[in-house]
């Protein structure tokens, strides 16, 4: 299996270490994770979060990938949608 998959404008990618900051601003948001939590996640919990998904991809060879917009390299972005 390829680790990353290439379109025009997007980057699917294996996550990096290098990926937290980026997650755990993205995570912190409660809108995210209204349902199941009601709340934003810690630094600590995406760090979990984000070691589970390198392990995964080393252990299994398949997880999640990181979606990344090329232009800027950033992590794209979760929108919440408010009932």
């Amino acid at each position: 299996m390829e680790s990353e998959v290439e379109t025009e404008r997007l980057l699917l990618r294996l996550w990096r270490q290098d990926d937290l900051d980026q997650l755990a601003h993205i995570f912190s948001k409660e809108p995210l994770w209204r349902y199941p939590f009601k709340r934003g996640w810690s630094r600590r919990e995406t760090e979990d979060f984000l070691n589970r998904k390198i392990g995964e991809w080393q252990h299994r060879g398949f997880a999640q990938r990181a979606v990344e917009v090329k232009v800027g390299n950033q992590l794209m972005r979760l929108h919440a949608v408010r009932p």
